[in-house]
């Protein structure tokens, strides 16, 4: 380890030769502390010919730096320093640059991650250490890289390969070992390489395979969880071209490709001959030969990564993540061309990308938790020596490391962050007020590295650094209003510039997130007509480029006046994601197909003496599976009802294109939710800010499309967090610059107040059920909280909660094992739902339902393939219960359909619109599914 003499005089003659894993970290940080140019200027004003972003619906156009947008969206943003670095280089070699990270000093980054033991170990040697102290290595190297490394281009790469290749820490308790080795192996050396080298390198990652349960994919019955998402988010797309026999084809190639379990190999890939098939396979016209074993594998990852499709789909993926959620087609169609002209060769669409036209004038993005975080540390020049804190603000915020459950990754548009906006606010302030534990943002080194003396000097240097241009006018008078006039030296004065500058910092809705983006959307000097009015000027330039609960890139409602009427039921959707086994939850034990099917994973009959558990039988055809006993009294007492063999029309077998599908009711070209459409076209003279809720971090797809819906975890923790003394002041502050704002950038802002000022007059620890307790897991904190706001009357009409880990291509059990236990959580909290509100049931209706339904038979990994029909679950006082509702089509193989599933004879929106209609009184239900005619089953009650 060698260090320039530059950086030992700066490191103040700490020892280079301190070589030991601390002394690695502490030197790393060091060196990106002290990494500050001689001397820091604040910013001047863009030239009048500065280029300008291109126009959005709602929003103004705004002049945009090209220095600060390249290394805000092609990075994590500048710190201190880098914008003048890069204006003087000039953008494409800047770029160059970027393109070419190994030949770029990183020693500051390269030092803090070589301490991190655990990350640079074998997989055989991870495999006899703590997973929870594998899972912390992984998200230090992943922070400490985005932080401090100089290689920024590369870093947001890696993290969009992590996306596409995305897998789930907690798929096993072995995988936080495993994806060490796929970040340190599969995804980093492959970041900048063609995407035939990525792709390769994926599909010979262990942790891949153990993720899609590839691992247990065997010849004569073989899972189809792998083969499907390796064509449909990997490669080609779920337009693709490929059909449901191709997925076939590639699960048979893909058999025996597996794990080592044991011995000295243990963790490596390799093909276990006896579980491949070797029979010859036909794949998108090309013909796979039989007997050549792992050249299956090869040949595959040719064809796929040469396919016109999958330069399609990589250029749309690339130019959505670096310029615009929509992507603009010219550019997405040049980007493919540039894929196939030299196989695949990430940098060439990158140059293509990064210095197009579109990318100079591209729209506000919002950027994603992570990158928010990153960004606001590297702005503020930021010390961090512990990361454990920061992951649990990107919990809170929606984005903990490497724990998105489904294949497809984070989302990467701005609508899925648009609701989660106080754990945003409530980071800006800990971090301005070093309230992190092991971060520290060093303020008085700033001000001596800026030479900044005086209070209006640290105004304009704090707003370099964090909006990136000089404040106006009129919001100096208000900073320095509030500061006061004392000197820089006082301590309520510091307090007080600390919180100006945490009110630049705080993320709202309408842009990419103030500090860390390159946008300037409520930019004071550009926006004042756009605003109208000093002190909404001044708001803008607070809260900074943000999100708006409804901007110009999402989907706008377009209905006709909606119907006036009184309120019905309160409608609580359970969203069961991953698409759950209706077979095995309402059990067709009256079919003898299915016992011939599901020899294994087939729940013993009712009559089966044999069994410790068993069918809890109906109606001598149908039963609930053992672990939904709890709901036996509702079903009796005619509040459950059942229905069978319903789903959507929707044949893809893809969880995200049918999840798409039915959150939006299947309204062909209508990208708004049924539930906003639902809210939309009922006026019942309710204007509470919880009319409409999602319990989590995230609003649904069904919500999309409304302003006023709040996204909520914690009763308890929706409040501005700060010091007792001083949240009060910065809450009245904040309200105050907001009262009189009626555009799209400030409705997030009201509605997120107005939600506190209600879940304030909550006392939430003070709640008990009236009944059994809810499970202990997320989903029954989910259902009682719900309860809860039910029970308090504060106005909610309409409660969504999701519940995932539904996805059994292997191992799923029969009345015991991994789903059994997911029915029992699901059982023991729609139970403690039911008995905690004898007195509201009469007025609420849930509903339960999942994208598509199982396979009929059983797979080889004894688990179940995606298939299409499947149940539902409404349970509610105004229900016609006591019922299982279906038009049975039978499982015989002859009467299934596509690759063996069960028909569907009741369209999920004959339920939903239904409950719409004769519970929530909803008159427009043709507004809420347009082009659907209803066909009423019976199953719901007059209100």
């Amino acid at each position: 380890m060698t260090l320039t003499r530059r950086q030992f005089l700066k490191l103040g003659g700490i020892s280079a030769a301190a070589a030991s894993a601390t002394a690695c970290g502490t030197l790393g940080r060091r060196l990106a502390e002290n990494d500050l140019p001689e001397s820091l200027q604040a910013p001047t004003p863009l030239p009048l010919d500065a280029p300008t972003t291109a126009p959005a619906v709602g929003l103004p156009t705004f002049p945009v730096n090209p220095a600060l947008r390249l290394l805000s969206r092609a990075g994590y943003g500048p710190r201190p320093g880098d914008l003048e670095r890069v204006a003087q280089m000039g953008l494409p070699a800047y770029l160059e640059e970027q393109l070419q990270p190994e030949t770029i000093d990183d020693q500051a980054a390269d030092l803090m991650v070589r301490g991190l033991d655990l990350y640079h170990r074998e997989i055989g040697d991870l495999l006899n250490q703590e997973p929870v102290d594998a899972g912390i290595s992984l998200a230090q190297s992943t922070f400490y890289r985005a932080l401090a490394s100089h290689r920024q281009l590369y870093e947001s790469l890696v993290e969009f390969w992590s996306d596409h290749f995305n897998i789930y820490l907690r798929k096993t308790q072995f995988m936080p070992f495993f994806k060490i080795v796929d970040d340190r192996d599969a995804i980093r050396p492959h970041a900048l390489a063609a995407f035939p080298d990525v792709l390769s390198a994926s599909m010979h990652s262990a942790a891949m395979l153990i993720y899609l349960d590839n691992a247990q994919n065997r010849r004569g019955a073989p899972n189809e969880n792998y083969a499907r998402e390796l064509l449909e988010l990997h490669t080609l797309g779920v337009h693709g071209g490929y059909d449901q026999t191709d997925v076939q084809e590639v699960a048979r190639a893909l058999t025996g490709w597996t794990v080592q379990r044991r011995g000295p190999r243990q963790g490596q890939v390799y093909l276990n001959a006896d579980e491949h098939d070797p029979a010859a396979k036909v794949f998108l016209g090309h013909a796979l030969p039989a007997g050549q074993g792992e050249a299956d594998i090869t040949q595959l990852a040719d064809i796929l990564s040469s396919h016109a499709a999958a330069a399609h789909f990589m250029a749309t993926k690339l130019v959505r993540r670096f310029v615009a959620d929509d992507p603009p087609p010219a550019l997405v169609q040049q980007a493919a061309q540039t894929f196939q002209d030299s196989s695949g060769d990430v940098k060439a669409m990158l140059r293509l990308i990064l210095l197009s036209p579109e990318f100079a004038a591209a729209p506000p993005k919002l950027k994603r938790p992570f990158a928010c975080i990153v960004s606001a540390l590297r702005a503020l020049h930021a010390d961090v020596s512990d990361v454990r804190p920061l992951a649990r603000w990107l919990e809170m915020m929606g984005q903990p490391l490497f724990q998105w459950a489904a294949p497809n990754g984070y989302p990467d548009v701005s609508p899925a962050w648009a609701a989660n906006l106080l754990p945003r606010w409530n980071f800006a302030v800990a971090l301005l007020l070093n309230q992190i534990r092991g971060v520290r943002v060093g303020f008085d080194d700033l001000l001596q590295a800026a030479n900044v003396t005086t209070t209006a000097a640290a105004l304009e240097f704090f707003a370099g650094i964090t909006l990136n241009h000089p404040l106006d006018e009129d919001a100096r008078a208000l900073f320095t209003g509030y500061i006061g006039s004392d000197r820089l030296q006082n301590r309520e004065t510091q307090l007080r510039l600390r919180e100006s500058v945490l009110s630049q910092e705080t993320p709202m809705p309408t842009t990419p997130c103030t500090h860390c983006s390159e946008y300037t959307l409520v930019n004071a000097m550009s926006r004042r007509d756009f605003l109208g009015g000093s002190l909404k000027s001044a708001a803008g330039l607070l809260f900074g480029r943000a999100i708006a609960a409804l901007p110009a890139w999402m989907p706008h409602l377009t209905l006709a006046d909606p119907h006036v009427g009184p309120r019905g039921d309160t409608l609580v959707c359970v969203f069961l994601r991953g698409g759950a086994d209706g077979l095995n939850i309402v059990v067709p034990h009256g079919d003898e197909e299915y016992y011939r099917q599901r020899r294994t994973i087939g729940i013993p009959r009712p009559d089966d003496s044999r069994a410790d558990a068993r069918v809890l039988d109906l109606d001598g055809f149908f039963g609930l599976h053992p672990a939904l006993a709890p709901l036996q009294p509702a079903y009796q007492a005619g509040h459950l009802a059942l229905v069978h063999a319903t789903g959507s029309p929707d044949e893809s077998r893809s969880h995200f294109e049918a999840m798409d599908l039915m959150e939006r009711g299947a309204a062909s070209g209508d990208y708004t939710g049924w539930l906003a459409r639902h809210l939309a076209s009922l006026d019942t003279g309710n204007d509470s800010a919880l009319r409409a809720i999602s319990v989590g971090d995230m609003l649904p797809a069904s919500l999309t499309g409304i302003q006023n819906a709040t996204a909520l975890q914690s009763i308890a923790e929706y409040h501005l967090q700060g010091r007792d003394d001083r949240v009060g002041d910065m809450h009245a502050l904040l309200q105050t610059l907001y009262r009189q704002n009626d555009d799209l950038l400030t409705a997030a802002a009201n509605q997120t107040f107005a939600a506190m000022d209600v879940l304030s007059q909550i006392d939430a620890a003070g709640y008990r059920p009236r009944g059994r307790a809810y499970p202990a897991q997320e989903f029954g904190a989910a259902l009682q909280l719900t309860a809860q706001l039910i029970r308090a009357g504060v106005g909610v009409e309409v409660a969504c909660i999701d519940y995932g880990g539904w996805d059994t291509h292997v191992a799923q059990g029969g009345a015991n094992g991994a789903m059994a236990r997911q029915l029992d959580t699901l059982g023991q909290a729609l139970a403690a739902f039911y008995e905690d509100l004898p007195d509201e049931i009469g007025n609420v209706t849930l509903v339960v339902m999942s994208e598509f339904g199982r396979r009929v038979a059983e797979n080889g990994g004894l688990g179940t393939d995606h298939g299409h029909g499947n149940m539902m679950m409404a349970l509610g006082g105004g229900l016609n219960g006591g019922r299982v509702y279906a038009q049975w089509p039978g499982l015989h193989p002859d009467q299934q359909v596509g690759p063996g599933d069960l028909d569907i004879t009741t369209d999920y929106r004959d339920v939903l619109g239904e409950i719409l209609s004769k519970r929530l009184n909803n008159p427009g239900v043709a507004d809420v599914f347009p082009g659907y005619h209803l066909n009423e089953i019976g199953l719901a009650l007059p209100h």
